[in-house]
């Protein structure tokens, strides 16, 4: 058997603790695979996907990191690059790193930003959209796909949770019926995101592991090879001129003054920006 698909199913309770007590943060950022937009899936159907370990680590290792974020919202922006334009976004964010994610640290100056919002009392809406956001990423295989039916079985894709989702991965995965961990490559299981509504909402609350156990094929096995450590998704800390580029656009959006390209552009740049450089 090899390394890669050794099974941690004899190694008993030990991969949950390990899920309990092990954190690893990140940002989000470079992947070496392509994105599975899961949201997309119509209501009331469903993908199932497979997720793999962190390959920095042993099997055992959770296969997933957090990231938290802020992602303030414009619906201006000034002083862009000559050929930029924001025109196909009437909306759009800026996203932003919280220095709590990264080891070590405990605070982060953008969070004043929403504290003083709560403070002020009557913009707690305001503030709850400029406090940072969790997601968790994760990757593996789309082993089944609503919107494009049978997957590539070799295709290595990313995954980003929502805190919804993740909670019915652990919840999968501290079931007293999960004996090896779920990304193990021999015993593990396959997970199926199943997407309904409440009220005006997506619902993810449905999704839970498949039944029965499922060890990688071949394909599935080499194309791990290519996954990146999930340690990798970390962008550089923040230095003292990002954080401080951070707070000002945290503070532009509170107050609904525009993004300031030639302010802030070389810090963080929108999500969308369109530069022509013909």
């Amino acid at each position: 058997m090899s390394d890669k698909a050794k099974s941690s199913k004899s190694t008993g309770s030990s991969w949950k603790d390990e899920l309990k007590s092990r954190t690893v943060s990140a940002s989000g950022g470079a992947g070496a695979s392509k994105g599975f937009k899961h949201w997309l899936i119509e209501t009331d159907s469903s993908a199932v996907v497979r997720f793999i370990p962190d390959q920095e680590n042993d099997v055992t290792a959770p296969a997933s990191i957090e990231l938290k974020q802020y992602k303030p919202e414009f619906t201006a922006a000034i002083n862009l690059p000559e050929g930029a334009s924001m025109d196909k976004f009437p909306k759009f964010i800026v996203k932003l790193p919280c220095l709590t994610m990264y080891e070590g640290e405990t605070t982060c100056p953008g969070l004043a930003v929403a504290k003083s919002l709560y403070d002020a009392g009557g913009k707690d809406k305001l503030a709850s959209s400029l406090y940072f956001k969790k997601t968790y990423i994760l990757q593996g295989f789309v082993v089944s796909d609503p919107m494009d039916g049978a997957q590539p079985v070799d295709a290595l894709r990313t995954f980003q949770l929502s805190p919804q989702l993740i909670e019915a991965f652990l919840a999968g995965c501290n079931s007293p019926d999960m004996e090896a961990p779920p990304w193990d490559t021999v015993d593990g299981t396959d997970f199926r995101i199943t997407k309904g509504r409440k009220g005006e909402f997506a619902s993810y609350t449905t999704s839970a592991f498949v039944r029965k156990s499922r060890p990688l094929s071949a394909d599935e096995l080499a194309a791990i090879e290519g996954a990146k450590p999930l340690i990798s998704f970390r962008p550089a800390k923040p230095d003292e001129a990002h954080q401080q580029a951070m707070v000002e656009i945290l503070e532009a959006a509170s107050v609904g003054a525009p993004y300031d390209y030639a302010r802030w552009g070389k810090f963080f740049v929108p999500f969308g920006l369109d530069i022509n450089k013909g």
